[in-house]
């Protein structure tokens, strides 16, 4: 064993597979960034409607924080517009799995407080004025004799 460990040492191109190799896998990973990156550019328009379709209060708010770090500190405001523009298919991405996220929690919100609170039911109106209100009610002095008087005699 020892034998072994020593002849790898006296050999010069003994880590040379293994630096070929990794550099094999870093291109190989560049090329499949790259191919997703292409395809995402290509659905990205797509996706930035579907955001705005599922859940639009998502790709405004990204916008007004986006325009609030103009405004509190350009220089941070301006690398990050920049850095939107140049990965755009990436941002429009991630604002529709966002949206779609906001969307899923909202009516899980809704379900949870229909469940508590009960629905609110459409109703029609029977009675609408105030002469068929008065017309039913009768008289105050109607009903002065108990009907229950002659049980506890």
């Amino acid at each position: 064993m020892t034998l072994f460990f020593e002849r790898n040492r006296l050999n010069p191109f003994a880590n040379l597979t293994g630096i070929l190799l990794m550099a094999v896998m870093m291109v190989g990973l560049f090329y499949v960034a790259k191919g997703l990156f292409w395809l995402l550019a290509k659905a990205a328009i797509f996706f930035l409607v579907g955001a705005l379709i599922l859940h639009y209060p998502t790709v405004l708010g990204f916008f007004k924080w986006l325009w609030n770090m103009l405004r509190q500190n350009v220089l941070q405001g301006l690398v990050l517009t920049a850095l939107s523009a140049l990965l755009y298919p990436v941002v429009f991405t991630v604002l529709f799995f966002r949206a779609l996220l906001n969307r899923k929690i909202a009516r899980i919100e809704r379900s949870i407080r229909t469940s508590q609170q009960g629905e609110f039911v459409d109703f029609e109106e029977l009675e609408s004025t105030l002469q068929t209100r008065k017309r039913r009610v009768e008289p105050a002095g109607a009903m002065t004799e108990d009907p229950y008087k002659d049980l506890f005699e």
